[in-house]
């Protein structure tokens, strides 16, 4: 459902709809009539189909001396429970890869963010470099940290940040205030 667009990544409307409890409602649904069950429909209803038949005529077997007692091999009803297994294995398979994705490229942003961290402290550690610049550079380095850490946590989650939050980021990354009537005061 969610893994076929966009190369399976969450946007935030989708991560919204997976997330409510009324997805439990669709799964029910798509477990009914979804690709999944298509596929192995047929085969899962003629097994059903011949246990149900196997059983009729046990009992009409056990009722009547008639007809002779038929042992039939257990063949095909073990050879639901590998499969059944097979697809459990298949659905966490790609739950894991979707998971590793997103792992890949949390750790990508964070080893881009480590990276500009050396080269910025690699600059600032030169004794030619004048101490005004030193300054804006270690602020430069704390904006950064706390962007990092807004970001790891309330942008991926899809919360709005608090006011003192985005007033902190405002002004570590050098922008102004934001004033109370909305404006953002960087005129256009």
């Amino acid at each position: 459902m969610f893994s076929e667009e966009n190369g399976g990544s969450f946007d935030f409307e989708r991560w919204n709809v997976h997330r409510s409890a009324g997805r439990y409602g669709r799964l029910l649904i798509g477990i009914l009539f979804g690709v999944t069950t298509r596929r192995i429909g047929v085969t899962v209803s003629l097994l059903v189909a011949f246990s149900g038949m196997v059983d009729v005529y046990s009992n009409m077997a056990r009722a009547s001396s008639m007809m002779p007692e038929v042992e039939l091999p257990l063949t095909p009803f073990e050879l639901t429970a590998p499969v059944l297994g097979l697809l459990l294995v298949f659905r966490t398979n790609t739950a894991y890869e979707r998971f590793n994705a997103g792992s890949d490229a949390v750790w990508e942003v964070t080893s881009r963010f480590r990276s500009v961290f050396r080269q910025l402290i690699a600059y600032l550690s030169s004794p030619s470099v004048p101490h005004a610049e030193r300054e804006a550079g270690v602020e430069l380095i704390d904006a950064m940290c706390l962007f990092h850490g807004w970001l790891m946590t309330a942008y991926l989650r899809g919360e709005p940040g608090s006011a003192k939050q985005a007033a902190l980021l405002r002004v570590a990354l050098g922008m102004p205030p934001q004033r109370p009537g909305g404006g953002g005061g960087g005129g256009g």
